[in-house]
This record gives C-alpha cells, structure tokens and sequence, in this order.
C-alpha cells in the first residue's frame, strides 16, 4: 500500500539517449547525479535489457560502484536471485532482512544510489523510490511503474519530496511523429506508443487515482487522430493503428494457447520449474501475455562455464541434485537472432528424460564466458548479466 493512495505525480521530461562511446557524456547521469547529490534512491526503468546494460555502462563514471546496481531477467537464475535479493534489502521496507547465500544480512537502505532495471521490478517487488526515471513505454505500464516511486511513509531528501517521474523522450520528433529507440519499438506495438506519447507530452502532473482511466483512455479507446495533428502524424496514427488491428487478429487466434508466467521467482527452484512447464515449451507463443508488449517465442538455457561440467552426466537421467544445479545455472532468452537457432538445437539425451530439463538446451561457454553461433557472442558476464553481440563480418 502506498504512503498515500491519492497523490499528484508529478512528470518531467528528460533526454536518455546515450553517448556514442563511453567518452562522450550522458546528460542523463549528470541531471541524475545532480539530483541525488543531498542523498536518494533513484530507479531508472528500460525497456529492453540490452539498454538497461548500456545505461548502467554510461551512468558508472557519475556514480561510485557500491551506488549503482544492475537488474534484468537475463540473468543465470543464480545471479537473479541473489539481485532481486539484494534490491529488496536496499530499496524495499526500511529494516528488511534479506537472505544472502544461505545467511541472515540486514541490508539497509543506502544514502545515495541507483537501481537500473527492466520490466522485471514494475510488479510484485515491494520497492520504493524517491525519484524514478523510465522508457516511454504503454502509459498503462508507465503509471503502474510508479507505482514503486514514493511507494512507503518514510523520510526523504528536500528536493526529493514530492513524486516526480522522469521520463525519457522519443529518440527524435519529425513533423509531430516519433521515432523511439529500436528496442523499444520492438518490444512495445507502435499506435500504443504513439498514442501515449500523446497523452502524457503535454502532461506537468496526474492525480492519482482519479486520472488513471483517462489516461489510459486516451491510449486504448477509439477515438481519432487529434483535429489539429499535422498531415505527417494522421498517416502514421492511420497505419500504426491498421497494424495494431492486424496484431490484434493474430492474438485472438492464439488465444487458446496463452500461458501467464509468475513475474517472480519463489526461492524453490524445482518448484519455479513445475509451474513453468508448459511455458517453457517452445510451441507456446505468449502473445497475450500483454495486449501490447509484442512477443516471440522463448527458450530456456543452461549455461555452463569448464568448470562446471561435472554436472553433465550424458549416460543417466540428472539426479534431483544435479537439476537443481543445472537450473541454477538457466537463463530465458527471446533474442530474435538467437532463439530459433536454439530451438532447433537437439535438447541432451539424458535431459529429455527429465520433465524440468527436456525443453531446455545446452550452451558449453569457454574459459572467458563466450559461446558463440556464427553471427553472435553470448557472454555470460557476472556484473552485466547476458550480454548478445551480433559479430562483425570479417573484410574480404
């Protein structure tokens, strides 16, 4: 429950395009940096994991190592549990006591420091922040992101003691329409982004909870392109929305087969499994998972580093001990480049015996972390989590 079910959230609208290399500043870690300089915790919400890693590169030369953490879903389940562990101690109910590596460490919540995360911590994670900053995305999705901003009674910094949302504008405007970064419009379909660009670019505050429903309204209902848009804006709300139509269709079709997963994982790991059996098979396409996050098909791995191979057994069913291991050690991925080359690997003899193991496929890394397909590099990197590469075609 919130500190204050009925409050004004306040908005502003900030540039979080990155730098072009690490050299070049990022306006938005130092307006962050600026904010948080009396002290705060502050969340910073991407869209895709592969910018959340890249906001987290280019906000480390404004923050000191132990104020900034990382916090995504393409983590090995190992490392997510131990992240999801350690965000819940520092920036969830003052005096958690959160359980690391088999002990009892109070974690406490810190002066100053950032968390930047994905999608992963929008619902079930009781956190909470005093000042966020997120993606553009569903304004649905924006509003119950924050959610976690001012989310508990508790004592703030001056500057940081009213609500107020900070989110991040479209990559480029050109005559009334926007362009957002690739990721985004990949993951989120293009008429809902459009229109809740429009419904919150003019907005300084909302009044929660009375202009909820009119602000999703204005994204989701019927109504028509704005009398006053420009010539450029009306084709594109006519096109974007014909193919929000078309997706719409294709999700009906496939309604029979829709599987909603637990945003969160339990500490049982076996039990994660048998909840996710059927999600895990590859032939389930979790397309109403939300009407407007645009989905494709998954696959579940097992990364192993060299010296982890002990637990592969090719010539017995995985005892309860080593699936367990194996799946501390998975991870989900849905990478478009990667996921059906994965899929048409062959699963080991051994784990097809398995009901938690038979959907899911081996990746062997080497003795640096990388694994690679021929066009990318998956890495397993402790700090970033799993990095995809596409590889550069060598010059003739």
């Amino acid at each position: 429950m919130a500190a204050n079910s009925q409050r004004t959230l306040h908005i502003k609208w900030v540039n979080g395009r990155l730098p072009k290399s690490l050299n070049e500043p990022f306006e938005l870690g130092a307006r962050l940096k600026a904010a948080l300089l009396d002290g705060g915790c502050s969340a910073v919400i991407c869209n895709t994991v592969n910018r959340a890693q890249q906001v987290y590169a280019a906000l480390k030369p404004y923050f000191a190592a132990d104020e900034l953490d990382l916090f995504h879903a393409r983590y090995l389940f190992v490392g997510r549990d131990a992240r999801e562990k350690r965000a819940l101690g520092r920036f969830g109910k003052e005096a958690d006591a959160t359980e690391v590596k088999g002990t009892q460490l109070q974690l406490s919540r810190p002066h100053r420091a950032v968390l930047v995360a994905t999608q992963v911590i929008e619902q079930s994670l009781d956190l909470d922040f005093d000042l966020m900053v997120t993606d553009l995305a569903p304004v649905d999705l924006v509003l119950q992101r924050s959610g976690r901003l001012h989310r508990h009674a508790r004592k703030r910094p001056a500057n940081l003691a009213q609500p107020v949302l900070w989110i991040c504008e479209p990559e480029e405007v050109t005559d009334e329409v926007p362009r957002f970064d690739g990721g985004t419009e990949v993951v989120y379909n293009a008429h809902i982004l459009l229109r809740s660009w429009l419904a919150l670019r003019d907005q300084q505050s909302i009044d929660i909870p009375g202009c909820i429903e009119p602000s999703i309204e204005a994204a989701y209902d019927d109504r028509n392109c704005p009398e006053a848009a420009s010539d450029e804006l009306r084709k594109y709300w006519v096109q974007s929305g014909l193919e929000l139509v078309a997706e719409l269709r294709k999700m009906e079709s496939n309604a029979s087969d829709v599987i909603v997963p637990s945003p969160t994982y339990p500490d049982n790991i076996l039990e994660v499994w048998n909840k996710r059996l059927e999600e895990d098979q590859p032939e389930i396409h979790k397309s109403l998972q939300a009407l407007t996050r645009l989905s494709g098909p998954t696959v579940t791995v097992v990364c192993l580093h060299p010296d982890e191979r002990q637990w592969l057994k090719p010539d017995e069913p995985p005892s309860i001990e080593t699936t367990r291991e194996l799946l501390r050690r998975s991870v989900s991925l849905s990478h478009r480049g990667l996921v059906w080359n994965l899929l048409l690997q062959e699963v080991p003899v051994a784990w097809q015996r398995s009901a938690l193991l038979r959907h899911c496929r081996l990746i062997e890394l080497d003795a640096s972390g990388c694994w690679y397909n021929g066009q990318y590099q998956l890495v397993d990197d402790r700090e970033l989590g799993i990095t995809i590469n596409r590889l550069q075609k060598e010059s003739v």
